[in-house]
């Protein structure tokens, strides 16, 4: 494929975006010494208000329900979240954060701005905003 295609492309320019803003975000993690990594973060911002079933944050993270329960064991090893039996249906597990995981979610959010406001320093707040205005329609429109 030509340049000129690759320049055309969504997707191409999705993933560099994707790209700049892991690198920076996740040379900020490591120098903050946080224990999470990337795909940790949508199950600690989903659970940063409420707590929820794993399917419930499989289904607001869009990922399939084994994949969250790996990263729930996972960050209930880093002492991040707490799972308890639901009391009502003793099927579903409920999970939450913990003080600890309150806490570095909320510097995790803070780093996560920052790192888009480095990613996007070059771009004017007026076309930030169409550009998240552009995706989250495309977003909204591609879901099934």
């Amino acid at each position: 494929m030509e340049d000129k295609e690759l320049q055309r492309l969504f997707a191409f320019h999705m993933h560099r975006i994707k790209c700049a803003v892991f690198r920076v975000l996740n040379k900020k993690l490591v120098s903050m010494r946080l224990p999470v990594q990337m795909e940790q973060i949508p199950v600690l911002f989903t659970l940063f208000n409420s707590d929820l079933s794993q399917q419930e944050i499989a289904n607001r993270t869009e990922r399939d329900k084994s994949s969250i329960q790996r990263t729930v064991r996972l960050l209930e090893e880093k002492n991040l979240v707490v799972i308890q039996q639901d009391q009502f249906d003793k099927r579903k597990n409920i999970v939450h954060l913990t003080a600890e995981g309150k806490c570095v979610t909320g510097k995790i959010r803070k780093t996560l701005i920052e790192a888009e406001d480095e990613v996007f320093s070059a771009v004017e707040e007026k076309d930030r905003e169409d550009f998240f205005r552009v995706l989250k329609r495309i977003s909204d429109g591609t879901k099934e």
